[in-house]
C-alpha cells in the first residue's frame, strides 16, 4: 500500500535495514555512556593518588647561580668585580636529597583513600546504571520498531481488503441490488484503516528516530568530514595533551 504515501512529504521513509554494527560499540559513543566512563576513570585515578600518600616519597632539589664580589682594591674606583661574573669562581651550585614521610597523619591519610575508594564504587555504580538505561532505551526502540513493520504489513493488508469491499459495495449498488447506506459504510470502514495504516507507519519512523538516538546516532559514514573540525582540534590540543583520544575520534 505504498501508493496511499505517495505525495506525501510529511512522513520520511524509513531504510529497510539499520546498518549498526556492534551495538555495544555504539553505546559507548553515547554522551551520558561517555561522561559516566570517564568519570569512574578520573574517580580511580584519585584513588591512586590518595594510596600514593601512604608512602615516604623522595626528592632531590638544588640550586645554581653566579655571584661576582666587589674589588676590594681602593686605588681602583669604578670596578665593581662585575667583569669577573662569569668567571670559573663565580659558579654557585648546592643540592641534597630530602624525605618526607607523613606517618603522624596515616589514620587521616587511611582515611582519605576508603572515602576516595568509595566515590569510585559509587561512580562504577552509576556507570553501570547509565550503560543499563542505554541497553533498555535501545531494546525498547527495536521492539517498538519491530512490532510496528509487522504490524504495517497486516495493516496493508487491512487497507486492500477494505478497499476491495468499498468496490464490490459500489458495483451492487450500481446494479441495483444494495442499497448505498452498505456504501457508505464500506467507504467509512475503508478510511478508518486507511488512517491507522498512515498512523502506524509515522509511528515506524518515531520507533526509528528512538532506536537512532538510543544508539547514540553519528555512526554513519560522514560525506561532510571529521567529526571533530581542525580548529577546534588546536584549540583542544593547546588546553590539553589528549594523546590518541582525539585522533582516534576523528577516525570513526
Amino acid at each position: 500500500m505504498t501508493d496511499l504515501l505517495k505525495g506525501s512529504s510529511s512522513i520520511p521513509k524509513v531504510p529497510a535495514r539499520l546498518a549498526v554494527g556492534l551495538p555495544a560499540d555504539l553505546l559507548r559513543r553515547r554522551p551520558d555512556v561517555r561522561q559516566a566512563e570517564f568519570f569512574a576513570m578520573a574517580q580511580n585515578a584519585q584513588v591512586g593518588l590518595a594510596e600514593a600518600n601512604l608512602y615516604p616519597s623522595f626528592s632531590l632539589t638544588g640550586t645554581i647561580g653566579l655571584t661576582a664580589a666587589g674589588n676590594t682594591d681602593t686605588t681602583r674606583t669604578g670596578n665593581s668585580g662585575f667583569s669577573e661574573l662569569f668567571s670559573g669562581d663565580s659558579l654557585t651550585y648546592s643540592f641534597g636529597p630530602s624525605f618526607v614521610w607523613p606517618f603522624l597523619n596515616y589514620d587521616r591519610l587511611r582515611n582519605s583513600v576508603r572515602v576516595q575508594d568509595a566515590r569510585l564504587q559509587q561512580s562504577l555504580i552509576s556507570y553501570r546504571e547509565v550503560v543499563l538505561q542505554a541497553a533498555r532505551e535501545v531494546e525498547d526502540a527495536v521492539v517498538a520498531l519491530e512490532g510496528a513493520v509487522a504490524q504495517d504489513a497486516l495493516l496493508a493488508i487491512t487497507v486492500e481488503s477494505a478497499q476491495r469491499s468499498a468496490e464490490v459495495a459500489q458495483l451492487r449498488f450500481n446494479e441495483g441490488f444494495a442499497d448505498y447506506q452498505r456504501v457508505l459504510d464500506a467507504q467509512q470502514s475503508l478510511f478508518t484503516q486507511q488512517g491507522r495504516y498512515v498512523s502506524n507507519h509515522s509511528g515506524i519512523v518515531s520507533s526509528f528516530i528512538a532506536l537512532y538516538l538510543a544508539l547514540g546516532g553519528g555512526w554513519e559514514l560522514r560525506d561532510a568530514g571529521d567529526m571533530i573540525d581542525a580548529q577546534t582540534l588546536d584549540t583542544m590540543r593547546e588546553r590539553t595533551n589528549w594523546g590518541d583520544l582525539i585522533e582516534d575520534e576523528t577516525k570513526q
